[in-house]
């Protein structure tokens, strides 16, 4: 059996740290629940940190790691699946001017998403301390895969975030067509498979001229949609248009109350 272990919306910063205060306690509530599963996925959807900054980073990797050295010295088996969101874009180390004139332009050529993609370089660096292994990686897309018990889970994390602004507008996220096409030329997306969406932003946060076609590769190719940013937990399950189940877990805000 696979579990899943969803965390979002974690905020951390100096002033808000209660991965520390509590570090012992999420890591041991998180391993009595997967102790008895054969593999386990956790995934954190987003806003890891509070201001996408390098030390914020530098102190939630002591907790990835003490709850990964935790899980291996038991024989464990799990990977990391991160979502970047919001708040893991540093504004701060950006010229603001420059970032909105490159989002009210709306452009989506690669050249821009690579320059509007500089705001995450701290969140980048700590993922890659966990060396995830893609099968396909853009600005905008990566999907993690993995063949457990011989069915194959497909992880496709969304940058929802690289068009995100300081002050977060609801309704001016892209992502543009040409990703979805370039997935569907290079990846094979079987129906057997277990697919999975991770994103922060919920998908009516996109743009409207983009809403549309974001749904309909959703609904088309996923079980599963995770994600957090509303702060709101829930689940559900629904129809798609194409008669399939899809099962949406939202992930509530794991801690607040920060200040820059």
């Amino acid at each position: 059996m696979v579990a899943f272990v969803h965390l979002s919306d974690i905020h951390f910063s100096n002033k808000n740290n209660v991965l520390f205060t509590k570090k012992d306690t999420i890591i041991n509530d998180i391993y009595s629940h997967i102790c008895q599963y054969n593999h386990t996925f956790i995934i954190t959807s987003g806003d890891l940190a509070f201001a996408g900054q390098k030390e914020e980073y530098e102190k939630l990797l002591d907790f990835y790691v003490t709850l990964k050295a935790k899980l291996d010295e038991n024989n464990i088996s799990f990977e990391y699946i991160f979502a970047p969101g919001n708040h893991d874009c540093n504004f701060s180390e950006c010229n603001i001017d420059v970032r909105n004139a490159l989002l009210e332009s709306k452009s989506i050529e690669r050249g821009i998403l690579k320059q509007l993609k500089e705001v995450q370089e701290e969140y980048d660096l700590f993922v890659s301390a966990f060396e995830p292994k893609y099968i396909f990686e853009s600005p905008l897309l990566s999907i993690q895969s993995a063949n457990i018990d011989d069915t194959i889970y497909n992880f496709f994390i969304f940058n929802t975030s690289l068009f995100s602004k300081k002050n977060e507008e609801y309704g001016s996220l892209h992502f543009p067509q040409y990703i979805i096409d370039e997935i569907e030329q290079n990846v094979q997306i079987n129906s057997e498979d277990i697919n999975v969406a991770v994103l922060h932003h919920p998908a009516h946060w996109f743009a409207n001229e983009e809403f549309h076609n974001f749904v309909d590769f959703i609904e088309d190719k996923m079980n599963f949609v995770i994600s957090g940013h509303e702060h709101v937990q829930n689940d559900y399950s629904r129809f798609s248009n194409n008669k399939r189940t899809i099962h949406f877990f939202e992930g509530a805000e794991l801690s607040g109350n920060n200040t820059l």
